[in-house]
C-alpha cells in the first residue's frame, strides 16, 4: 500500500524527512493517514518492521527514516515495532538511479534476519515499512529474509509510489 504519488512535493517533504535531519515529518505524514480507513488486513498485522539502512548509512544520517514511519504506522496499526529483526547487510549506492534490474541486482542478499527473530515471526503477519516504492526490488529482498525466517506473510506499505 502506497498512500501518495511521488509528486515534486512530496519528494520535497520525504528528502527534507531523509536528508535534511527532519525525521518526524514521517510520522507527521502518517497522522493524516490515520483519519483514512485503514484496510481490513493493516489493521490485522502481528507486527510492523521498517526497512533498515546499512550501518554506515545510519550512522551518517544518524537515524533511520523508516523507523519514524514504522512508529506512526504501528500506532495505527495496534501492532508492536521491530527494529532488531531484519538487518541490511550489504552497502548498496543509491538506487534512484537505477532500472529495477539493476535495483534487483544491487540488492541481491542486502537483507538477512537475525537470530532471535526466527521465533518472533514463525506464523506472523507482518507490514513492512519503508518511505517511497519505486520498483518494489527493496521490499520484494526484504521480505524474502522475512519469509524465510518464517513469516507467514508479509505485507509493505510506503508513504509514496514512484510512477512506473
Amino acid at each position: 500500500m502506497s498512500c501518495w504519488d511521488f509528486t515534486e512535493d512530496l519528494q520535497q517533504i520525504i528528502h527534507a524527512m531523509k536528508y535534511r535531519r527532519k525525521p518526524t515529518l514521517g510520522q507527521s505524514l502518517v497522522s493524516i493517514i490515520g483519519a483514512w480507513k485503514l484496510p481490513a488486513w493493516m489493521t490485522s498485522v502481528d507486527v510492523v518492521i521498517p526497512v533498515p539502512l546499512h550501518k554506515t548509512k545510519r550512522r551518517d544520517r544518524g537515524y533511520n527514516q523508516a523507523v519514524s514511519i514504522a512508529k506512526g504506522v504501528a500506532t495505527l496499526c495496534s501492532a508492536p515495532i521491530m527494529t532488531d529483526v531484519l538487518v541490511r547487510q550489504k552497502y548498496t549506492a543509491s538506487q534512484t538511479t537505477l532500472t529495477r534490474a539493476e535495483r534487483q541486482e544491487n540488492l541481491a542478499a542486502a537483507f538477512v534476519t537475525t537470530r532471535k527473530s526466527a521465533g518472533q515471526l514463525k506464523g506472523k503477519s507482518v507490514l513492512l515499512v519503508d518511505d517511497v516504492f519505486t520498483t518494489g526490488a527493496t521490499l520484494e529482498n526484504a521480505a524474502e529474509s522475512l519469509q524465510e525466517t518464517g513469516a507467514k506473510e508479509v505485507f509493505g506499505f510506503t508513504l509514496a509510489s514512484a510512477p512506473i
